[in-house]
């Protein structure tokens, strides 16, 4: 039995039949980028997934740890302005150093979930030295983790 010649004529009849017509995505240009970082063996699960509208768990993770520490720079901004503008109640700043270093806990929680599923090593996260972080509120400092500047 010739295997191409049945498949062929199947798909000839269906595209008389129309069958092939208004499919989504029709007319545009196939998304043939893949990640060069991917294991091969999860290569079409991952773009099943993306094509879905889905993204890994980790992938997840890092968008969510990248907005906590947003967050949390707002918090040390709100912390520097109430001690630049006298306003400052000991009790207010006292507040938001715990409200910062409980937000750098929760972070480096995720951070530890992030770095056990993240494929590649050189893609981990340092974790926040808290103590460190909260100590640095009152000097404008950098935080200690690469290139995050509150």
């Amino acid at each position: 039995m010739n295997w191409t010649k049945l498949v062929e004529d199947q798909i000839r009849e269906a595209m008389e039949r129309g069958e092939f017509a208004n499919l989504p995505g029709a007319g545009k240009p196939l998304d043939l980028a893949e990640n060069p970082y991917t294991p091969e063996d999860l290569r079409l699960a991952y773009k099943i997934l993306k094509d879905a509208g889905y993204a890994p768990l980790w992938i997840e993770l890092h968008k969510e740890i990248e907005a906590n520490i947003v967050a949390a720079g707002r918090l040390v901004e709100n912390y520097r302005q109430l001690a630049a503008n006298g306003d400052a109640v000991e009790a207010s700043l006292a507040h938001l150093r715990d409200t910062y270093a409980q937000r750098l806990a929760e972070i480096n929680e995720k951070i530890k979930s992030f770095n056990l599923l993240v494929p590649i090593a050189r893609l981990q996260k340092p974790l926040f030295v808290v103590e460190e972080e909260v100590a640095g509120l009152t000097c404008g400092h950098r935080s200690t983790q690469k290139g995050t500047e509150f």
